[in-house]
């Protein structure tokens, strides 16, 4: 099993409330990921050009008691003609 496992098995069980909840079940994987994808962005050269905002932001960074699971970025400098994105 791999660590990632290990870690998102120990964070459900000592959340009492996710056991008996599905949606806090699935809020707390979303959570974990956001911890997971934002430094790993952080590690290329993304954020030289994009700004990260919004509800997510706010929560993450200024302890905003409210739920948002999505990311939204904004460019810093208009570079839409020259940005290549990764289609999934």
């Amino acid at each position: 099993m791999s660590d990632f496992n290990k870690y998102l098995i120990q964070r459900i069980l000592s959340n009492d409330n996710c056991k008996d909840n599905r949606l806090l079940f699935q809020c707390e994987i979303r959570e974990v990921m956001h911890g997971i994808l934002l430094p790993e962005l952080a590690k290329t050269d993304f954020f030289s050009n994009n700004a990260f905002q919004g509800g997510t932001a706010l929560r993450i960074f200024y302890g905003l008691k409210r739920y948002s699971d999505d990311f939204d970025f904004t460019m810093i400098e208009n570079k839409i003609e020259s940005f290549h994105g990764t289609n999934i």
